[in-house]
């Protein structure tokens, strides 16, 4: 058996390395033998002529010093691609292990990488040979053996050959000093090659440090002389990117630039790198899927060449808070560095959205095109389903292999994984699926042992793991489930690509693994359909091949129809998407919108336009970009967005969409009764494609603030391009600060839009909208005035038209609009009864709101709570009624939601908000903390107001505890405003006033935008700056609060106003206010009853500018307003104070009867709290004429 091996290891050697085996010829094998060694391992000895034996490897320790070799590079063999040198056989192990390591790794689509062995002895060569079979070592491709005396030949294969890496990693148990003198050539050529990385790398920066923004954009127009140049870098590590990057060089070449493929074999050396920059000289480089700073050589690329990443796929390293953070600041450096493709992922991990493009994958006409197919290939690939994908390994052994090592390091077990994907096939089976990261996110944190893990992570481990799962186990079980559907159907399924040879049920139907090319695109053309499945459900290079092909797609589509594309809309999309194609093909941006067939579809076209623009618009980065920039982002969106999914829209597009095992199984049935596939060479769909290399070229060009002729010929008459310039200046407006220039810009907006656009209803109602947003209510309500409601009617038939015009004339608190409106939607005849149910419930919110009373219970009169059965209609109603202090209303609604199980997320919210106008605390309190009281969870609403109920009873401690619970478990509402509020009340009732101004600020700046309800927070803001006597910017801030609350009226009281001209009163002894105090103390009256304190807060202003007024009667009043509303004052101290007030006569400020005053409004609160001590301040202040803020210090 020992002869058998070693001849064998022999003849192997003397096949591929002969040199190395004439060494051989004559040795004697007998006379090496094979010693165990201390450590139980084995040696090799020599046997001498006197019969001794000497030993020619370790015979103590070699296991040991194997170990410690590998570990000192462990971590350059545990990542990237570079060559190992092996340097002698001492006994072996190090080669053993390393190859095992190269090995393993194939499984993860990583090449085998280069090992070179140096023989140091031939006994010790001997002993390997004769000590197992070697012949899968010897006979390993990228595997060389080499006498140490001929190592120089290492260095002339290099030399031949430039994808041979000079970056050797040396192993060696051997000396270190024999192991530098043996490797010693390898090391000259390291640093001879050094030497020349740092040359072309001067050369390379001097080069483009030279080339202007205008030299770049004429060199990629064409315009330098020359063709412009690109270059592609690409590893064979990917298929798939090879192609890509191969069909991407073909369309920039047939567009007449010069390309360049820098393929990487396996390790991508800097010298390399540098070298093909110095001789090449791209205009743009293009790398698919990598970042210019995620590799540790970022110096290898010139600052000022443009480095375009294409973003083709789900990449950990680039789905990264950390990377985008680096990324962002190199970048913002210069301008030329962008990110397309695939760009909707980024945004989330934080990169700079200014440089953020989307594209789709780029498609090879000349391979992926409808040509018949011939007789030979219908015999060979007709079939119903042709399913091409590399995601054909069975899920337990994707587990297995793949991820329970892969997720080890994130805390995650095996038995964790196992029991996630018992639960994900489960789901799935059951007929759902899931098709986002935050899906997966909530299903993966219902396992306890998972949650735990996911607790211990930080956001960019926490990502990572979510795409390792989504990827390879959900995407692949939702691939997997529809097969199991199609071979029930028992449809005839043709599959090709990776794995399905192993998989247990769908190996029957594999037909092997075909190349991305000719082979696929006739597969594509001989099916009767091409099943195409994604988890994201969104476009695909395979998708835009199937449809050049001229083949039928099939598709899973799991989103509701309300989020695909409107039927009216359709046609007018294709229209839109094709005068993108002239533009891509080096035309003009053209949209004469009279050529659409009716104002219906033109009106949404506008929309979409406006509603895509606006999104982009919103984004933080937005205020950096241009008005060609911006105008550009956005039609590469739209266009992004359209293409190839548009094709699938068209009339007459056959059916090739299903979201249920039944959909599909009923398109199956179809099939067999029209089996042939279509095969005249014509196209069942027009694939809108983009023009990559125009596509690249005019994203560069804009980006480097080049200015377009072609985008801005005739922009004065393209209503879609002053519509996204429009939109531009609208989020331009929303930044500005200064409320003079922002209603200045605002005018200059609304004077375009009631002249040139009053026939378009859409936009006139979508400006008016942005104007609000922007806090420019006054030119908000202009356009809204001008609308002509007879025109907007017809569009009444569009529900989702009905609410934004209803949203906006609410929004603006405009109510002889309001009620003109609704008349108009009764009149239509065309909304159902529970649509105009709705309207009218949100109108009496408006009118409440408002301080109108009256006409919200008109609206209310019309809605008959016992024929609702909707619960969160119940829940507004509810609400309504409280705050019109009909609390009987309020609990008969309340009451029969409870007994028809109606009851919605704000029940429970709703039931304490009664108890607590009824002064029954404790039982408010109850419910908002006993999961028992009633059959639904605690909502975060319930949490808020608890905190809102903790504060009015003093218990500020649990108002803490609350706001910490919230923090940890829901981040995001950590930073709502009604959290801001209560969490900076508790603080300031501690006595922790800097934290909680700093609470203030932080939201008061971070949000300066409108908010109908957001007075409480200015009010509250200011009153905390009182009591710091930063009295200037109180009034600045509650100045604010009443402008931005009036909507285009005068008679939308809050507190902000009345505090206002108080303080403009205690400054000013002859200070009148414009509105009658009469008129004050009407509205403040009205005021709805969960907001009790600040309508107290409201009179008793009202009665202190009275006061200072010397108008005591007025100021009486006031008082008495609050002395007449049960629902504001403990009920058992209002008769009292009455009294109290009555033997007061005029003195009806002085101490006693202010103390009494403030304990009958917070009875739960010890004197000399904040609330009870700023209120008898306020109370006086306008007595203090020039005195300043006295109180400040009492308030400390």
């Amino acid at each position: 058996m020992e002869n058998s091996i070693l001849s064998e290891n022999i003849e192997a050697i003397k096949k591929r390395f002969p040199r190395l085996a004439d060494k051989l010829n004559g040795y004697d094998f007998e006379k090496i033998h094979i010693v165990r060694t201390e450590d139980g391992a084995y040696c090799y000895a020599l046997t001498q002529q006197d019969g001794s034996h000497v030993a020619v490897s370790n015979t103590k320790n070699p296991v040991q010093a194997a170990r410690k070799a590998i570990a000192q590079m462990q971590h350059r063999l545990g990542q990237g691609l570079s060559p190992a040198v092996i340097v002698g056989l001492n006994p072996g192990m190090v080669l053993e292990s390393v190859f095992r390591h190269f090995e393993s790794r194939l499984s993860f689509n990583e090449p085998f990488r280069h090992i070179y062995v140096i023989v140091t002895s031939i006994h010790a060569f001997a002993g390997w040979l004769k000590v197992s079979n070697q012949v899968p070592i010897i006979m390993r491709e990228e595997l060389a053996f080499f006498w140490h005396e001929d190592i120089g030949e290492i260095v002339r294969l290099c030399e031949k050959d430039f994808q041979r890496s000079h970056l050797f990693i040396p192993v060696s148990e051997l000396p270190e000093e024999l192991v530098t003198r043996i490797i010693d050539p390898l090391a000259q050529l390291y640093m001879k090659r050094s030497r020349e990385t740092e040359k072309y790398q001067k050369e390379n920066n001097e080069y483009y440090e030279s080339m202007s923004d205008s030299a770049l954009r004429k060199a990629i127009s064409g315009e330098a002389g020359r063709k412009p140049r690109l270059l592609m870098p690409t590893h064979a590590s990917s298929t798939v990117v090879q192609y890509s990057t191969r069909d991407t060089c073909a369309a920039f070449e047939s567009a007449g630039w010069e390309v360049s493929i820098l393929k990487a074999e396996r390790d991508l050396s800097p010298w390399l790198m540098a070298k093909a920059i110095n001789e090449f000289k791209p205009d743009v480089f293009l790398f698919i899927n990598h970042l210019r700073t995620e590799d540790e050589n970022i110096c290898l690329y010139p600052d000022n060449m443009m480095f375009i990443t294409w973003i083709q796929d789900a990449m950990p390293l680039v789905n990264s808070r950390v990377s985008a953070k680096k990324w962002n600041e190199n970048a913002r450096k210069r301008e030329r560095d962008i990110l397309v493709g695939y760009t909707e992922q980024l945004k989330d991990f934080g990169y700079d959205v200014s440089r953020l493009f989307p594209m789709e994958m780029v498609v090879n006409r000349e391979i992926f095109n409808p040509r018949s197919p011939t007789a030979e290939e219908l015999e060979k690939y007709a079939c119903q389903i042709c399913f091409a994908s590399n995601r054909g390994k069975p899920t337990e052994l994707v587990l297995r292999e793949e991820l329970v090592p892969g997720v080890k390091p994130y805390g995650v077990s095996g038995d964790c994984l196992f029991a996630i994907h018992d639960g994900l096939w489960a789901k799935y089976r059951g007929g759902e699926c899931i098709t986002t990261y935050e899906e997966l996110k909530n299903f993966l944190l219902e396992f306890k042992e998972f949650k735990k893990a996911w607790g211990n992570l930080d956001e960019d481990k926490q990502a990572s793991l979510l795409q390792k799962l989504f990827w390879n186990l959900n995407d692949v079980i939702y691939r997997h489930v529809v097969l199991e559907w199609l071979d029930e159907a028992g449809a005839d399924i043709h599959i090709y690509g990776k794995g399905w040879h192993m998989h247990p049920r769908f190996s029957r139907y594999y037909k092997g693994a075909l190349p991305h090319g000719a082979e696929l695109a006739s597969a594509y053309r001989c099916a009767s359909c091409c099943l195409h499945l994604n988890s994201l459900e969104g476009v695909h290079q395979r998708l835009a091949e199937i449809l050049e092909c001229g083949a039928r797609p099939l598709m899973r589509i799991t989103r509701p129809e309300s989020t695909r594309p409107n039927p009216v809309l359709n046609k007018a999309m294709i229209w839109f998407m094709d005068r993108l194609n002239r533009f891509s093909a080096g035309g003009v941006y053209s949209f004469n919108l009279d050529e659409l067939e009716d104002n219906a579809q033109e009106n949404r076209l506008l929309e979409w336009v406006f509603d895509s623009a606006a999104g982009l618009a919103t984004l933080k980065s937005s205020k950096m970009m241009d008005a060609d920039k911006f105008r550009l982002r956005v039609m590469t969106e739209l266009s992004a967005s359209l293409s190839p999914v548009l094709c699938l829209l068209e009339p007459g597009a056959p059916h090739c969409l299903f979201d249920t095992k039944k959909a599909l199984s009923a398109i199956i049935a179809e099939l067999r009764n029209e089996p042939m596939p279509r095969r005249d060479g014509e196209k069942l769909f027009h694939f809108h494609a983009q023009n990559i290399s125009e596509t690249i070229r005019h994203v560069v060009e804009t980006f480097l603030r080049a200015s377009l002729s072609e985008a801005s010929a005739g922009a004065g008459e393209n209503i879609i391009l002053e519509l996204i310039s429009m939109v531009k200046s609208l989020a331009v407006l929303i930044e500005i600060a200064e409320y003079t220039e922002r209603e200045k810009a605002a005018r200059v907006i609304t004077d375009k839009v009631l002249r040139d656009y009053s026939s378009s209803p859409v936009i006139m109602l979508k400006v008016a909208h942005g104007l609000l947003l922007a806090r420019c209510s006054v030119e908000s309500a202009r356009i809204i005035s001008a609308l002509d409601f007879t025109e907007c009617s017809k569009l009444f038939h569009l529900n989702d038209w009905v609410d934004a015009l209803f949203n906006s004339v609410a929004s603006l608190g405009m109510p002889d609009q309001l009620i003109k409106f609704i008349e108009k939607i009764r009149a239509s005849g065309t909304l159902d009864r529970e649509k105009l149910d709705r309207f009218r419930l949100r109108a009496a919110e408006i009118f409440i709101m408002l301080g109108r009373p009256q006409q919200a219970e008109e609206q209310l009169a019309y809605l008959n709570f016992s024929e609702i059965r909707l619960p969160d209609f119940l829940d507004s109603l509810t609400v309504s009624y409280l705050r019109l202090g009909a609390l009987n209303d309020a609990g008969l609604v309340l009451a029969f939601a409870e007994k028809e199980g109606l009851q919605g997320p704000f029940f429970r919210f709703n039931k304490a908000q009664l108890e607590a106008c009824s002064w029954n605390y404790e039982k408010a309190l109850e419910l908002l903390t006993s999961p028992e009281a009633v059959p639904i969870p605690i909502s975060l609403g319930d949490k808020l107001n608890r905190m809102c109920v903790a504060n009015f009873m003093g218990r500020f401690d649990d108002t803490l505890s609350v706001a910490e619970e919230i923090s940890k478990v829901e981040k995001a509402n950590a930073i709502s405003e009604p959290y801001v509020t209560e969490m900076a009340r508790a603080l300031r009732s501690i006595g922790r006033l800097d934290e909680s101004l700093n609470y203030f600020s932080t939201e008061f700046e971070m949000r300066p935008g409108i908010n109908l309800w957001r007075w409480m927070l200015k009010f509250e803001y200011a009153l905390t700056l009182i009591s710091q006597g930063m009295k200037g910017k109180a009034k600045d801030i509650v100045r604010d609060g009443a402008r931005t609350q009036s909507i285009a009226l005068n008679n939308c009281f809050n507190p902000c106003l009345f505090l206002y001209h108080a303080m403009r009163a205690s400054e000013d002894a002859s200070y009148i206010p414009d509105t009658p105090i009469e008129e004050w103390i009407a509205n403040a009256s009205l005021w709805p009853a969960p907001f009790r304190r600040y309508k107290a807060w409201m009179l008793i202003l009202t009665a202190a500018v009275a006061k200072a007024g010397n108008k005591n009667i007025l100021a009486r009043e006031a008082v008495n307003a609050i002395l007449d509303d049960p629902i504001m004052l403990q009920p058992e101290k209002g008769l009292q104070l009455r009294e109290m007030l009555e033997k007061a006569g005029g003195q009806w400020g002085d101490e006693e009867f202010l103390s009494r005053l403030a304990s009958a409004l917070w009875p739960f609160l010890p004197p000399g709290t904040f609330e009870i001590n700023m209120f008898k301040y306020i109370s006086g202040m306008t007595n203090e004429h020039n005195k300043g803020f006295e109180g400040k210090q009492e308030l400390r």
